[in-house]
């Protein structure tokens, strides 16, 4: 069969359902690759991870001719225009490829009363969609994965939270209870000022929990509602997440050198707590800024370092199975976000300096723009001298 008898009539059905028919000269279609590129110093070469491809974006030059063109291409231009949902995009029944699946990206529509008179061109460019695929990379699912885990951790550590119940150790909880929140105001506060909102339910619920202790240690799942929820408040601040996680390792600390008693209650108290900031630092990695590679890594080993600490701690106090395990399968998580997200970040790159230069000579040199001379001088902690010159010499870094 000859490919000319291979071509099919043109059309496109957009989400109403109405089909337009359409006339072609000429199709094209491009596709690419998602690609995480990475440059090991000393080699003279670069390793390329394949991370799958991207939508097909299928360009068309079609027209609409006829005694009623005008009012046919009005209504194809207004199918074009229709919301094409995920769950109801258009379908292109291409004339070399196919029924494809494909949301419009751009659209343009000329006509001419001089030559070509009783015809409307359209230019348009289709992109592939998948109905099935409801997210779009694996990053994301992760993030989505790990605050559904999160949530369903936080409910599974209140409702399992027993607490005192002895006059004395309602006491020692009470103060533990008080300390730990004086210990979430003082490592958490920087990440919770990120707005103004929520600097202000941040600080009111802990001065809230503070103030009414006494009855939440009374009714021991409003108690660890109420430490797990507050410490879990700045997690998705959207700010850096290396300073989140870096607050989340301070308060974990404090926290687990404060407790001293070996009462089971206190014990108790200790691995709801630290299994409630171990859980928030997990949610943290999920929301916020990350400068680099290098800084995604070192998230990552951030987390890493945190799920041994809370491993040892846990098996001083003996807790629950499940919270162990959820926490543990949190923080797992957590560390493989990072590591994925760190694919698709700009890697360090370092080089000695063979002339005497300055820092914006030197940024336009690294990035090709002056934009990025304040995250130059900070990147490479430059002196005061410095900020005017930089010496042959001199180690600099950048991201690329």
């Amino acid at each position: 069969m000859p490919y000319l008898d291979r071509l099919r009539d043109c059309a496109y059905r957009d989400p109403n359902g109405t089909t337009h028919q359409l006339l072609f000269d000429d199709v094209s279609r491009d596709g690419a690759k998602k690609a995480a590129t990475f440059d090991p110093p000393q080699q003279d070469r670069t390793e390329v991870q394949d991370m799958g491809n991207s939508g097909v974006r299928f360009s068309l030059s079609v027209y609409i001719t006829g005694d009623d063109y005008d009012q046919a291409a009005d209504a194809f231009w207004a199918g074009l225009s229709l919301r094409h949902t995920d769950d109801n995009p258009g379908t292109l029944a291409h004339p070399r490829w196919g029924d494809v699946t494909v949301k419009p990206l751009t659209f343009s529509q000329s006509e001419s009363f001089v030559d070509g008179m009783g015809r409307s061109t359209f230019a348009i460019e289709f992109v592939t969609v998948d109905v099935t695929a409801k997210f779009p990379a694996v990053a994301v699912n992760q993030g989505f994965a790990i605050q559904a885990a999160a949530d369903d951790g936080a409910s599974s550590f209140i409702a399992g939270f027993i607490g005192p119940d002895t006059a004395r150790s309602i006491a020692i909880v009470a103060d533990q209870a008080t300390n730990t929140l004086a210990s979430i105001r003082n490592r958490l506060a920087y990440a919770a000022a990120v707005t103004d909102d929520l600097a202000s339910e941040f600080d009111s619920a802990i001065t809230q929990a503070t103030d009414t202790i006494g009855a939440l240690v009374d009714t021991p799942a409003a108690m660890a509602e109420a430490l797990v929820s507050i410490m879990r408040m700045p997690a998705t601040a959207v700010t850096s997440i290396k300073q989140k996680l870096d607050a989340y390792a301070f308060l974990f600390d404090d926290l687990a050198s404060s407790f001293t008693s070996g009462a089971p209650t206190d014990l108790e108290t200790l691995s709801l707590t630290l299994s409630a900031s171990a859980l928030a630092a997990s949610e943290a990695a999920t929301a916020g800024d990350l400068a680099n590679r290098a800084e995604a890594v070192a998230c990552s080993d951030s987390i890493a370092a945190l799920l041994a600490y809370y491993r040892s701690m846990m098996d001083l106090t003996g807790p629950d199975g499940d919270m162990v395990a959820r926490t543990v399968d949190l923080l797992s998580l957590a560390q493989a976000h990072l590591l994925e997200a760190s694919f698709e970040l700009k890697s360090e790159r370092r080089a000695i300096l063979d002339a005497d230069t300055d820092p914006i000579s030197e940024t336009f040199k690294r990035y090709g723009t002056v934009d990025m001379l304040d995250q130059f001088c900070k990147d490479n902690a430059l002196a005061d001298g410095e900020f005017y010159s930089l010496s042959i010499g001199r180690e600099v870094v950048w991201y690329a």
